[in-house]
């Protein structure tokens, strides 16, 4: 019986560290990709930056040409061109601001994804930890029981905790309760 516990404990303490050895190697993993794309982002923004602000140009000389061109137009009550390059403008105007709006929304929602992605790592962390430390408390009353049961038969090693048949150090503590 004793054999067959010490060779199941050893088995699991094998998996246990083949666990945590991937989980080490997949967060390594991980980590090396991510600073290789954070070195590559910066270049990458600053073009995005550049672009824009040659379209931001590109869009103020089309509405400051069509201004002009209104300007230029003597208004007369059945003159179809005023009217069409002041549509013209305001259309252009309003696909500039649609432009705009879905790029904010664009980096709004890189942001929220950003965030939810580090929320659901964090949690999942955190019950990586609650198990961890349960794991660890329970090889700690293990470990307490198999003293105090040492003891108890005469069994122990030690002959002062052989002699002594309370053991208030190896007294179950209270459980620690961890709220979210």
């Amino acid at each position: 019986m004793d054999r067959m516990r010490e060779e199941l404990t050893r088995k699991s303490k094998l998996l246990e560290a083949k666990q945590h050895n991937r989980k080490n190697n997949t967060r390594d993993i991980w980590k090396k990709k991510y600073f290789e794309e954070k070195k590559k982002t910066p270049p990458v923004e600053e073009q995005c930056t550049k672009l824009r602000q040659q379209l931001e140009s590109s869009h103020r000389k089309i509405v400051a040409h069509l201004e002009s061109l209104k300007d230029s137009c003597k208004r007369s009550p059945g003159d179809r061109t005023y009217e069409q390059i002041v549509l013209k403008i305001q259309a252009s105007q309003f696909e500039h601001d649609i432009e705009e709006l879905h790029t904010k929304l664009q980096n709004v929602k890189m942001k929220i994804t950003t965030e939810l992605r580090l929320r659901y790592q964090a949690e999942c962390q955190l019950q990586a930890l609650r198990a961890d430390l349960a794991q660890r408390k329970v090889n700690i009353m293990m470990n307490r029981s198999e003293a105090y049961n040492a003891v108890g038969t005469g069994t122990a090693h030690d002959p002062v905790l052989a002699t002594s048949r309370t053991l208030p150090s190896l007294t179950p503590r209270p459980q620690l309760t961890f709220h979210n």
